[in-house]
């Protein structure tokens, strides 16, 4: 569990991954927001699965998705994750939260918690490209 301010970042394995795919919640320890993939976004995280399974574990940070859990409630209300590093060691990031949360700064406040993921561990460049 990566820790923030207002939201928690939860990594998830593949067997996660396929069980939010089919919206089969029962085995998470937190509440679930029953939140919407798009066929473009269930596409994107069977990728990663796929991706994922060929890594050793020590890797899987960098390619998973994260369940962004809203502290306040401990509910999971949406994905955040890195589309995996080029040469420079710099990444773009992809996300999807549940409309009944948007506009309250939890996205921003997951990008903000997914970032220490990178920088603490020295793995991503750390200049700003926005």
């Amino acid at each position: 569990m990566i820790y923030g301010d207002k939201v928690n970042l939860y990594p998830l394995d593949p067997v996660e991954l396929s069980l939010i795919l089919k919206k089969s919640y029962e085995s998470f320890d937190f509440n679930m927001v029953d939140f919407e993939v798009t066929r473009d976004q269930a596409k994107a995280i069977e990728k990663k699965i796929l991706k994922i399974n060929k890594l050793p574990d020590s890797d899987i940070n960098y390619l998973t998705y994260y369940l962004i859990i809203e502290k306040f409630s401990n509910k999971g209300i949406g994905l955040i994750g890195f589309k995996g590093l080029d040469e420079e060691k710099t990444a773009e990031i992809g996300y999807g939260i549940t409309r009944q949360y948007e506009g309250q700064g939890l996205t921003s406040a997951a990008l903000k918690t997914l970032l220490k993921v990178g920088k603490n561990t020295g793995a991503m460049s750390t200049g700003d490209r926005h």
